[in-house]
C-alpha cells in the first residue's frame, strides 16, 4: 500500500499545496483506515511523534514553495520509513495512512501559512472535486472572547482536512467553485470592532415593477425597480449614513437597486475615503452575454470585486384580480452555470449569494467544507425561517459570519429584514424583524459583541 502512495508523488516536482492535496486524497480514499489509526494507541503515539519530526524537517529543509525531485524523493523515503515502523503493529493500509497523515500534518504545521499565498499568485482558480483549497482563519478567540462556540476541529476525525488546507468536496447539482485572490484585501482591517450594516431602502415589493409573460411554456416574469431615476438619492443617503456610522461592510437586499446605479455607487465610494470597505449592492435584472441574469455586484473602494449571478430562480404567485386564482410565475433568468465565487483575503474569505442560492441543497455543505468566513446574502423573501436555520448551522459548524439583507413587506410570518449569525456560544443569530423597521433605514450590526 505504501508503494501506491509513493507512486502518487510527482516525479518532476510540485508545490507544497499540491503535495498536501496528494496526501489528503490518499487519506480520504482510505477513510476506514484513518478511523482505525485514530482508534489505535500505537498509531496515535507514532502519529504524534512523526508529525513533529516532519514539521521540523519541512521547517529546516524546505526553503521554497515548490518542491524539487530530490526533496520529493526524501519525502518518499520518510513515508516508507514511517509506514514500515507502523506495520509492526498495524495493517499495511493503516500504516500507509499513518505515514500520509503524519507528513501532511507536519507540512501543514511548518509551512501551511504559505498555502494561501500560492493561490494568491494564481489569481483565479476553478476548484474541482478533490482539489486542495487553502483556509484562512480569523482569530476567533480574540473576536468573540469567552463567547466562542465549539471549534469544528473537535467534532470528529480529520479525514480530509488540515488546519490551513482542505479538499474540495464533491460538487453536486452543477455547482462550480471559483477561488479568486487579489493582493488588495478589503477585509484586511476587519476585526472585533468592525461593524456590518444592512440597508433597507424600500418598504416592500411595491417598489418593484413586474412584467409577466403568461404565454410562455413556463409562465415567467422579469422585474426592475420602479421609478429608478427618482430613487437613487435614497441609496446615496444610506451610503452616507454607513460612512458616517463607521460601517465596514454594507449589504443591500435583492432587487433593491437599478443596473445604472453600479457606476454611481462605485464613483461615490471612490469619492468618500471613509466609506465601507465592502458594499454588496443588492441585485437587479440585466443582460450578460445575451442572457438575462439576476446580478449582485460587490464593490470595494477603487474596484469591483465580483458579479454574482443568481442560480436558483424564485417563483411568484400573484392572485388573479378577477378570480383570486394563483398562477406560478418563474423568475425569467438564466441559472447556469451555478458558480460560487470565494474571495480569499489574508484573514477572511468572502462569498456573496442571492436569496435562494443560500438555501439550495448542498450549498451550505460546500461553504462549511471550504470554511468560508463571511457569507453575505441579499434576499427578497416573505419568510426568513430557512435562512435562519442555514445561517445558524453554518455559523456553528464552520465558524462563519452570515448576513442576510431582506426586502419584504410586513406580513403574518413576521420575516426579518436583517439577520446576522456568528459562531458564538450564546445568541448565535440576531434578527431585526421587518415590523420593527421604517424604511429607508440602516440597521447596524455588531457581530462580535456579546
Amino acid at each position: 500500500m505504501i508503494d501506491q502512495l509513493c507512486a502518487r508523488l510527482p516525479q518532476t516536482g510540485c508545490d507544497i499545496a499540491e503535495l498536501a492535496g496528494i496526501l489528503l486524497r490518499f487519506c480520504r480514499d482510505h477513510a476506514e483506515a484513518v478511523r482505525a489509526a485514530h482508534d489505535s494507541a500505537a498509531a496515535a503515539a507514532l502519529l504524534h511523534r512523526e508529525e513533529h519530526a516532519a514539521s521540523v524537517w519541512f521547517r529546516n529543509e524546505v526553503d521554497d514553495d515548490r518542491l524539487d525531485p530530490l526533496e520529493l524523493a526524501a519525502i518518499a523515503t520518510r513515508l516508507r520509513r514511517i509506514s514500515a515502523t507502523a506495520e509492526i503493529d498495524l495493517d499495511a493500509t493503516v500504516a500507509a495512512v499513518v505515514a500520509a497523515r503524519a507528513v501532511a500534518t507536519g507540512l501543514d504545521d511548518a509551512l501551511g501559512y504559505r498555502f494561501a499565498g500560492l493561490f494568491r499568485r494564481r489569481g483565479k482558480t476553478r476548484l474541482r472535486e478533490g482539489d486542495p483549497c487553502p483556509v484562512v482563519r480569523p482569530d476567533w478567540p480574540v473576536l468573540l472572547k469567552g463567547n466562542l462556540g465549539t471549534h469544528p476541529a473537535r467534532r470528529g476525525y480529520p479525514l480530509s482536512e488540515l488546519l490551513w488546507l482542505r479538499l474540495t468536496p464533491p460538487l453536486h447539482r452543477g455547482h462550480q467553485i471559483d477561488l479568486e485572490c487579489t493582493w488588495s484585501d478589503p477585509l484586511a482591517r476587519f476585526d472585533r470592532h468592525s461593524r456590518i450594516g444592512v440597508a433597507i431602502p424600500w418598504a416592500g415589493l411595491e417598489a418593484l415593477d413586474f412584467t409577466l409573460d403568461p404565454a410562455s411554456p413556463q409562465p415567467s416574469f422579469s422585474v426592475r425597480l420602479r421609478d429608478s431615476d427618482q430613487r437613487w438619492p435614497v441609496i446615496e443617503g444610506l451610503l452616507r449614513q454607513a460612512a458616517e456610522q463607521g460601517i465596514d461592510v454594507l449589504v443591500l437586499p435583492e432587487l433593491s437597486v437599478d443596473a445604472d446605479w453600479v457606476d454611481r455607487a462605485e464613483q461615490w465610494l471612490q469619492a468618500h475615503p471613509q466609506s465601507p470597505s465592502v458594499v454588496v449592492l443588492g441585485s437587479f435584472h440585466d443582460q450578460r452575454q445575451g442572457r438575462r441574469r439576476n446580478i449582485c455586484t460587490t464593490l470595494a473602494p477603487g474596484s469591483r470585486l465580483h458579479e454574482h449571478y443568481k442560480f436558483n430562480a424564485f417563483e411568484w404567485r400573484p392572485p388573479d384580480p378577477a378570480t383570486g386564482a394563483e398562477t406560478v410565475y418563474r423568475e425569467d433568468i438564466a441559472t447556469t452555470p451555478a458558480t460560487i465565487t470565494i474571495h480569499l483575503g489574508r484573514h477572511w474569505s468572502l462569498t456573496t449569494l442571492i436569496c435562494k442560492d443560500f438555501i439550495e441543497p448542498g450549498v451550505d455543505h460546500l461553504l462549511e467544507e471550504l470554511r468560508v468566513g463571511l457569507v453575505l446574502i441579499p434576499a427578497c423573501s416573505e419568510t426568513t425561517e430557512p435562512f435562519l436555520h442555514n445561517a445558524s448551522r453554518l455559523a456553528s459548524n464552520a465558524q462563519a459570519v452570515v448576513v442576510v439583507a431582506n426586502l419584504t413587506a410586513i406580513n403574518p410570518q413576521n420575516p426579518a429584514s436583517a439577520l446576522v449569525a456568528r459562531p458564538a456560544r450564546f445568541r448565535v443569530c440576531r434578527q431585526h424583524p421587518r415590523a420593527d423597521l421604517q424604511p429607508p433605514v440602516l440597521v447596524p450590526l455588531a457581530p462580535f459583541d456579546d
